[in-house]
Parts: structure tokens; sequence; C-alpha cells
């Protein structure tokens, strides 16, 4: 029985590994066009109601999922996911009108954390060791954070003609391998849950624990910078710095490498020798300065954009291995309440960024000061995700 049960276990990782490589292929490939391509049909302002509309919506699944997984089990709970995101995909592609364009967008925005949150699931039921959570969650993503790398050099390429729609195309076909791949190899990973909490009691849990409260305000700061820097730092590039796709495809090729390189040994460290709090408050240090000092690069020198970005997501990589490593130690598969509430961090951050930025620009166009400076604002913000890492009580 036991070889039985380790070999489901194994062959769940290995599928869930397998979709989860699927999905982002999928998903970095548009992530960094969203702003521009949709910002050919609405203005800045609309288009950044768009965002808070679809976090706001992907939001709401979060705080019912308990009850989804409760109804449909997390099986059909991941495929509808799917589908979801594959309808919402073809709407960008076959739509013409901003309304059309506008729906898609909303319901992609709503629906593809979910397949996120079902991967996450599946994978908390094969861990058996939390002791190896570390190792785990940097395999799975460093395999993700290969496509991350590799998808703006990508972009930059399909990207020569400006056809966008191509790019979603393309991004639509991972979806039919990963719809398939979830149907025929975890069904039998359908773990039995126990009964939901409420939405309140959840709250409870997280206010009388300091340290799930201080992991998931960690999260979130750190996909607050996620938001800022997706929807703002292309349009900064290509409109203000005056860089071509096929320039910040490199860039953000480079700078997106220490996802790659420290992701996986950063995980096992912290599982066998340091810990999470430490390793983590260095990645913020390192967020703040890099970050605040972008404004500073005044020039169009590829390699010092490289340079610049490459430190901030050293930073953030750091950041992000050692906060999903701290609260899946702290989690497993039946607490769906307290894993939506770290997943719910992505909507909040996508619904708040596009806020703060609006507001920092209107206070730094009253002193004249350049828009490259609402990264300086970025890196100050980043303190409050240090101060929360230091309230940690380290796992080592």
């Amino acid at each position: 029985m036991s070889h039985r049960v380790l070999s489901y276990t194994h062959k769940t990782l290995a599928v869930v590994y397998g979709s989860n490589l699927l999905l982002s292929f999928h998903f970095f490939l548009i992530l960094y066009i969203h702003s521009s391509y949709i910002g050919t049909f609405f203005n800045p302002s609309h288009l950044a109601l768009l965002y808070i509309i679809g976090s706001a919506v992907n939001l709401l699944l979060f705080l019912n999922i308990p009850r989804l997984l409760d109804w449909m089990g997390n099986y059909k709970f991941t495929l509808w996911s799917i589908i979801l995101e594959g309808v919402a995909i073809i709407g960008l592609i076959v739509g013409t009108t901003p309304l059309v364009i506008g729906i898609s967008f909303v319901l992609h925005q709503a629906v593809i954390s979910m397949i996120l949150f079902g991967l996450d699931i599946f994978i908390e039921g094969a861990i058996k060791n939390e002791e190896h959570t570390g190792s785990i969650r940097g395999l799975y993503l460093t395999l993700s954070n290969t496509t991350l790398v590799f998808s703006p050099l990508v972009v930059g390429i399909l990207l020569t003609d400006g056809t966008f729609k191509m790019v979603y195309g393309i991004s639509l076909l991972f979806l039919i391998p990963l719809f398939f791949l979830v149907q025929q190899h975890l069904r039998h990973a359908a773990y039995k849950y126990k009964k939901s909490i409420g939405v309140l009691e959840t709250f409870r849990k997280v206010r009388g624990d300091k340290n799930i409260r201080g992991v998931l305000f960690t999260h979130l700061m750190l996909q607050f910078f996620y938001a800022w820097m997706v929807i703002y730092m292309p349009i900064y590039l290509h409109e203000y710095v005056g860089f071509s796709w096929q320039q910040i495809g490199v860039i953000f090729t480079v700078m997106l490498l220490p996802f790659l390189l420290f992701e996986l040994p950063i995980g096992t460290l912290a599982d066998k020798k340091y810990g999470e709090k430490e390793i983590m408050s260095i990645g913020f240090i390192i967020m703040i300065l890099s970050t605040f000092s972008i404004p500073l690069f005044q020039t169009t020198s590829i390699v010092a954009w490289c340079i610049i970005l490459f430190l901030t997501r050293v930073g953030a990589s750091f950041v992000e291995i050692t906060a999903e490593s701290y609260f899946f130690k702290h989690v497993n598969e039946h607490n769906a309440g307290l894993i939506s509430l770290f997943r719910m961090a992505r909507p909040i951050a996508y619904m708040t960024a596009p806020v703060a930025v609006t507001i920092s620009l209107y206070l730094l166009s009253a002193e004249n000061a350049p828009y490259s400076y609402i990264f300086s604002v970025l890196g100050v913000l980043m303190i409050v995700g240090l101060l929360y890492s230091s309230i940690l009580t380290d796992t080592k």
C-alpha cells in the first residue's frame, strides 16, 4: 500500500510539474503585452480600470473558493478554469471592439489565477514531508520560470510586425495539452477536503498567527511589485526610453534570469540550512535599492538596463521562493481558505497598483518630476515587505 501511495505521489508531482510548465508557456507569452495590446482599444485610465475590475472578480472567486471546492472538487474546478481561460483568449484574438476585448480581458484576469490555485491544491496533496517543501516548490517555480525567462525574447521576435493576435494565438495552443493532461492524469488526486471554514474564521486565524499574517503581507508586497512592473515597465521602456519590442525582449530575458538561476538552490538552502527569514529580508533590501535607483539610469544602453532590472529580480526571486516555501510549510491541501488568501495577493495587487501609480503620477506631476520616478516610489513601498519579513519566526 505504501509503495502505491508513493507512486501516486510521484506521478501527481510529475503531472503537476508538467501542467505548470504548459500553463507558464501560456501565461508568460502574453503577460508583458497586455498593457500595450489592450491599450490600443482603451486609454490609460480605462486600461487601469479593466485591471481593477478583472482583479475584483478574481478576488470574489478567491473568497468563494472553499465553497466551490466543496461543491465540485479541485479536479473539475481546475478543468473549468482552463476552459474559461480558453474562452477569454479566443475573445482577445477574434475581438474587434472595445466591449469584446474588455470582457475577454476581465475574464482572463479573473480565471488565470484559478488554474494556478488548482495546481497548488494538487501539489500540496502530493507533499507528504513538509521538510521538502522548499525543494519541491523551488523546482516547481524554476520550471515555470524557464518559460518566464525566454518568453520575452520569443515575444520580441513575434512582434516584429506588431502582430499581438499571433502571440495570443500561440499562447492559446498551450491550453489544449494542459486540459488533457489534467483530465487524464489528475482525476485520482481528487483529495477529500475538510469542511470549509468561512471567510471570517479564516481572517481570525490569520489575525491570531503572526507568521501566517507576516508571510501573507510579504507575498502581497511582492505581487504589488510585479503588478507595478508588469503594467508600467514595458510602457516606460517603449514609450519613454525608446526601445523597440525586440530590444525590450532581450532586456526582459536577462532581467528574468534570476528566477531561473536562484530559486531552486535558495529553496534547497531554506530547507536544509538557513530557513527563509534572512534570505527573504535580503531579497527585499536588494529590491528596495535597485528599484529606487531606476530613475538614475538616464541612458539608452541595453546593457545598463539589463543590469539594473536583473538586480530587481535577484531580490524578487529571493523573496518569491522563500515566501512560497515558508507559507506552504504552514498549510496543507485542506487549508483551502488560507491558500486562497495567499493567492488573493495577485488580484489585490492588480487592483491597488494602478491606483497607487495614478496617485504617484499626480503628485510627481505637481513637482514636475519625470515619469521614471514612479519606480522610486515603488522601491520605497517595498520597505513594508521588509518590515513584515522581520516579524517572522524562522523555520531553522
